[in-house]
């Protein structure tokens, strides 16, 4: 059952008529498991509000900050991420699947069981998060960052990784094909290249 409450009515309305808002400044809302499918949100920040359960599938931000929300659960799949920033956000289990991404920012942030399945990332900055236990399989990343972030036990299958500099992520147990390909070009630390040997049966002497 959803939850409606601190949310503009201004903000409302233009979603409710037109499927787009623009221009907004949110703090303290409830969006909890509302479904706002196919719009459209320009130019706005929303701050320290509870957004898990939300549905805006289909839709597209563009320079939209997230500081401070719970985003658990949310389905962004499909959307359009453009300069997006989520900053010290809960974002567990939530669905950025299917997404075309640009100038994406993900900071101090937990998204443990998130799906980014089949997205496009480009000039994208995904930094100090939790994303262990997440999905990042089929997708195109270039001239973006994972940087000092916990990936363990994520999957990357399908999921090319060359110029990453995984070297300060944790990356235990993550998934990849058996040949490894995914990891062609990335930096990885000795100790890290060592292990997902070790993981794929290899016998390292001592």
């Amino acid at each position: 059952m959803s939850s409606r409450t601190g949310i503009p009515a201004d903000f409302l309305e233009a979603l409710s008529s037109d499927m787009e808002a623009e221009g907004f400044e949110i703090a303290g809302a409830s969006f909890r498991e509302e479904s706002f499918d196919g719009c459209i949100i320009r130019s706005s920040v929303i701050r320290s509000s509870d957004m898990s359960g939300v549905s805006f599938r289909g839709g597209a931000f563009t320079d939209v900050i997230f500081d401070g929300v719970d985003l658990s659960g949310a389905d962004l799949s499909e959307c359009l991420l453009s300069n997006v920033s989520f900053i010290s956000s809960k974002l567990t289990g939530i669905h950025l699947s299917r997404c075309r991404i640009k100038k994406l920012i993900i900071e101090d942030c937990i998204c443990r069981y998130s799906s980014f399945d089949e997205s496009a990332m480009a000039d994208s900055r995904l930094s100090s998060s939790d994303f262990s236990s997440s999905s990042f399989s089929g997708m195109k990343i270039s001239s973006s960052s994972i940087l000092q972030s916990e990936l363990s036990s994520s999957s990357f299958i399908r999921t090319g990784l060359a110029a990453l500099d995984l070297s300060g992520c944790s990356i235990d147990g993550i998934a990849l094909s058996e040949d490894l390909s995914e990891i062609k070009g990335a930096k990885l630390s000795f100790d890290q290249a060592i292990t997902l040997i070790r993981g794929k049966g290899a016998v390292i002497a001592e």
